[in-house]
């Protein structure tokens, strides 16, 4: 082949590559950026190696198509599901959200990192934008399912007025209860492509709040953040590959999440006033608190009002939410000759039963500014498979349910109602008997997918109690019913059982901890008066034992105190490690704390700190302790653990397993609370040395430990002596200067000054 010709083919091969990558680039990524958040949870499929990755994005007006944006970028399984609108800032934005599939490849660590083009053109033209993504995953040890990381919520565009120096809150939920915390990406790390810090955007790391300062010039910022997630206490995680532990959180170690935060804030023109509600729109009720959490069941409805308050018009509400969610036009109304506008919100759950948290974001504006965002979260709750014998028929006009008595125990018809409660629930001696019409009985119809769903819902039955009487009913039950109907005859029902704490159900509840130095002669079963307590902070010799109690009060009865762990620091801090904990999973550490009162709502420990506080000298320690209430739902249901030994720990927790898999409400729980007391100062003699170890049980039970030897204890003796000689020494020193430059006038006054020997 002739050179000219091999020369303008390579030349048309190069074009043509250049020009069909080019159009994918523009395809994919051919959307203004202006912020994402995202979260990630396991698929629920069979394929264990891959996991669900959910985002949330806003772009620039005019809205990309449904397969671009940020969906291209990602490669995203299904198409994006528009959402929300707005005009401010100029020219508008909108919302998008949907998700994809990644794959782990059997590695210990998932890291993604994509990147797109580009950022909005009012922020930075031209340049593109960076996703990175680390987790660890596994199972983890501590609550039995796959790690997750942390979660933010994506705010509407934040417009700020130039003058006023304004804070809000990121928003950010962690299902785990970790330990979260928010910094700005770093360039290092290819964490950002602007990285740029703006001297009047301040962050609190440990709020995940930012602060806005004043005085910046007008325009539009991005602002890039790396979420990330430490365990409180160490946790293994479990995987293909074996496990790994991480240990708790420090400000050097290893999170075990990081995710991004993006999104921009806007600097308008001044304001004349900046507190909210005058020019600046504000909140008033019922508007609900930023960070709120309702729980939800599946097929739930949410439903709650937004309301707003200005000297100018408030013109527009805007909601980001997840998909199906409704928001009626603008109202107004009168509080207090204050022109109010509201807008309602309402979402209905779908029948997915892994266990999420969905934010929903909103914000008011006049024509000039905007109040402060608000988010708050929707937590759908863990559910179970129904008892054994539990049967729900979808027929064609209704749906007939059939539930095993064993699985309500003390339970009776009358205790429980439909969503009208006028439709009555009856029985048998061995089943309830639920014939609940699909046109009738409170009964709703919704849409989900292909599916047409019926749901009705089964709860306890409220009654009315006299003011101030003790609450004796059954605790709240919940659970909803559903038939779903697809075009062709194929029919599906599904009962979704509540699993995990239900603090509502307890009533109103408090907790308390306190120290005593001892106790009465007979404690008895009876509540330990308060002879013998001790206001924090206070002064203790830490050979000496301290006696731990801890109290709960609740308005129903049978409910029992559940201390689940219980640890020592030096500050008031409740960040726990393992070498700091003297209680776990509701047992002592052997040999170092002793039970003395296990009643209902009252437990008294007996410890030594010396046995607890790490080797070192501690001026002061706290005490946290991690609680909950419990309530067995039979006679043979307990609450506490068994700590005599791990072995019958072991069986006990296994025969509990198989006598309670027929029981729908086994033991139930509220969430767990950290209560904290201190600081306990400790004494001249509080010297801890590495020579001290742990004592024994019988140590506890005969008092103090015995003396540490003469090389551990410091010579108190020599000590003394030693200041004395000094100060001699100095004052013998002062006297010669006097009587060197002043002279001596009275001999007699030497003697005064004079050394006894």
């Amino acid at each position: 082949m002739e050179p000219g010709r091999v020369v303008r083919l390579l030349l048309f091969l190069t074009l043509s590559f250049l020009w069909e990558n080019s159009q994918a680039l523009d395809s994919a990524s051919d959307f203004s950026y202006l912020g994402s958040s995202f979260s990630l949870e396991p698929s629920g499929g069979e394929n264990s190696m891959e996991v669900l990755l959910r985002y949330r994005v806003l772009s620039s007006s005019p809205c990309p198509a449904a397969s671009k944006g940020l969906c291209g970028v990602l490669n995203c399984t299904s198409p994006s599901q528009q959402g929300a609108q707005g005009s401010s800032p100029s020219p508008g934005w909108c919302q998008a959200q949907g998700e994809v599939v990644a794959r782990t490849d059997r590695s210990s660590t998932l890291q993604l990192s994509s990147s797109g083009c580009c950022w909005s053109q009012s922020v930075a033209p031209r340049l593109q934008f960076v996703l990175p993504m680390r987790v660890e995953l596994g199972v983890r040890s501590d609550t039995g399912s796959p790690n997750s990381p942390p979660q933010a919520a994506l705010l509407p565009p934040v417009r700020l007025p130039q003058n006023c120096a304004t804070s809000f809150n990121l928003s950010v939920s962690d299902r785990e209860g970790d330990v979260v915390r928010c910094r700005f990406g770093q360039r290092a790390r290819a964490e950002c492509t602007l990285c740029s810090r703006q001297a009047f955007l301040q962050l609190d790391e440990e709020l995940c709040m930012l602060w806005y300062t004043g005085g910046a010039a007008q325009g539009s910022y991005a602002v890039e953040l790396i979420v990330e997630d430490y365990p409180r206490a160490a946790v293994t995680l479990t995987h293909t590959q074996g496990t790994r532990t991480i240990p708790p959180y420090s400000s050097t170690g290893a999170p075990l999440s990081s995710t991004p935060l993006h999104f921009t804030v806007t600097v308008e023109g001044e304001s004349s006033e900046c507190k909210p509600g005058l020019a600046r729109p504000g909140f008033t009720e019922p508007t609900p608190a930023n960070g709120e959490t309702v729980s939800v069941l599946p097929y739930d409805e949410v439903a709650f009002t937004i309301s707003a308050v200005s000297s100018d018009m408030v013109s527009d509400i805007v909601v980001l939410g997840p998909p199906g969610l409704v928001l009626s036009k603008l109202w107004e109304g009168q509080r207090a000759g204050v022109r109010v506008v509201s807008a309602n919100v309402s979402w209905t759950g779908t029948s997915r039963k892994d266990p999420r948290s969905r934010p929903i974001c909103f914000s008011a504006s006049t024509k000039r500014f905007q109040s402060e965002p608000r988010c708050i979260w929707i937590a759908q709750q863990r559910t179970t498979e129904p008892p054994p014998g539990t049967v729900l028929q979808c027929l064609e006009e209704r749906m007939k349910l059939f539930l095993p008595r064993t699985a309500l125990p003390q339970i009776g018809e009358s205790d429980l109602q439909l969503i009208d409660p006028a439709c009555n629930i009856t029985g048998n001696s061995t089943h309830f008997l639920l014939d609940i019409p699909l046109t009738g009985c409170g009964t709703r119809i919704q849409e989900e997918d292909s599916y047409l769903v019926l749901v009705n819902v089964v709860s306890s039955r409220v009654s009315s109690q006299a003011p101030g009487a003790v609450i004796t009913r059954i605790p709240s039950l919940r659970f909803p019913l559903a038939c779903r109907f697809k075009a062709g005859g194929q029919v599906t029902g599904e009962v979704s059982v509540p699993q995990g704490p239900k603090d509502e159900a307890f009533g109103k509840f408090t907790f308390d901890i306190k120290f005593r130095r001892e106790l009465p002669a007979a404690v008895g079963g009876a509540r330990v008066g308060e002879e013998g307590n001790m206001d924090t902070p206070f002064e203790l010799d830490p050979s000496k034992p301290l006696y731990l109690q801890v109290n709960a009060s609740c308005n129903i009865t049978g409910v029992e105190l559940v201390v689940q762990s219980c640890w020592t620091s030096d500050t008031k801090n409740t960040t726990r490690s393992g070498i700091n904990s003297f209680i776990n999973n509701g047992c002592g550490s052997d040999g170092n704390v002793e039970l003395i009162v296990d009643a209902l709502n009252e437990k008294i420990y007996k410890m030594n700190l010396t046995s607890l506080i790490p080797a070192r000298i501690v001026p002061e320690v706290y005490i946290h302790c991690s609680v909950k209430l419990c309530m067995g739902m039979s006679g043979t249901d307990h609450c506490s653990p068994n700590c005599s030994s791990s072995s019958s720990r072991s069986s006990s927790r296994s025969s509990d397993s198989s006598s309670r898999s027929s029981v729908l409400l086994q033991s139930l729980e509220s969430s767990l609370f950290t209560i904290s007391a201190g600081p306990i100062h400790l004494g001249v003699n509080s010297t801890i040395t590495d020579t001290v170890h742990p004592l024994s049980s019988s140590s506890l039970s005969s008092g103090p430990a015995s003396s540490q030897s003469s090389a551990e204890v410091p010579n108190r003796v020599g000590i003394a002596v030693g200041v004395v000689l000094g100060a001699a020494v100095l004052l013998i020193v002062g006297l010669l200067l006097i009587k060197t430059f002043l002279g001596i006038r009275n001999r007699r006054k030497l003697g005064h000054y004079r050394l006894q020997e």
